[in-house]
């Protein structure tokens, strides 16, 4: 507790707050509300919303709480706690129009919140998931295939929803270190992605497409295959970029760069046939 007096000192004025705060946490664990809906006396809307707050709270409701109401491994604080917060939408399209009727969805093209979309009961099927909106726009249409999008860094929102483990994953990003970064996180929680479109070849087919990058020299991201570091050491050495919204799709789909989803559409098919 010693180490908590300076901090203390300087929250003199907001001690009761605290305590009240602290108090409906244990009469109320796994509350299931939003913070501005805690009904602690004293308490004005955003107090528990300062970041200066959460740090000193989270010290004390992970040791008054009991285990089972702390999520350990999460840093988020309404998330770690239990509270509501609002969500991230996952804006998801489904590439085969038969999957429409088969998963029982009332749109090809639509988002939901995270809580929702973790929830799915959805199995066997390839996901793609890329970094902006664009891109997941104009994705053709592939067997048994859906298409998550928009996400930039909130990709690892995604280590919530349990089924994706049991799909065929695909990752495609912008060529550039950030992008890299992006895919290495991605593919720590799930180890068996395969990248689109990530590699020295397609930076060198498109080079007229390509741009100054941001020019920080981040370290090499732990979780990149040999053909994604050499594709992450050009970028970052050359200080270039090759956004993936510029890529000619169409190009793509006639020659060989879309030979690893070609090569995941011949397998749909197979098992389609195989499960009908």
């Amino acid at each position: 507790m010693a180490t908590q007096l300076p901090i203390l000192s300087e929250l003199a004025d907001r001690i009761e707050p605290l305590i009240a705060v602290l108090t409906y946490f244990q009469e109320h664990p796994k509350p299931d509300v939003f913070l501005r809906e805690i009904p602690a006396a004293g308490v004005h809307t955003k107090f528990i919303e300062s970041p200066g707050i959460q740090k000193i709270l989270r010290q004390w409701l992970d040791t008054i709480l009991p285990p089972s109401a702390i999520r350990a491994d999460e840093d988020h604080f309404a998330r770690r706690y239990f509270l509501r917060y609002d969500e991230s939408l996952i804006r998801m399209r489904l590439l085969d129009s038969e999957l429409q009727q088969k998963l029982d969805f009332p749109w090809l093209d639509f988002a939901l919140p995270l809580r929702s979309f973790s929830g799915l009961d959805v199995q066997r099927l390839r996901v793609i998931v890329v970094e902006n909106k664009i891109s997941l726009l104009t994705l053709p249409s592939l067997p048994n295939t859906i298409a998550l999008g928009g996400l930039g860094n909130s990709v690892t929102s995604l280590q919530y929803a349990p089924w994706l483990h049991r799909c065929q994953l695909y990752y495609w990003g912008d060529l550039d270190t950030d992008g890299f970064r992006i895919l290495s996180s991605f593919r720590e929680t799930f180890p068996t992605v395969q990248s689109l479109f990530m590699d020295t070849a397609t930076l060198e087919r498109f080079e007229s497409l390509l741009t100054s990058g941001n020019g920080r020299r981040i370290d090499m991201p732990p979780f990149l295959n040999e053909e994604e570091k050499a594709a992450f050491l050009r970028c970052r050495e050359k200080n270039i970029r090759l956004e993936q919204e510029r890529i000619p799709l169409a190009e793509l789909i006639l020659d060989c760069c879309w030979q690893n989803v070609q090569a995941f559409t011949d397998i749909a098919r197979k098992e389609i046939q195989v499960h009908s």
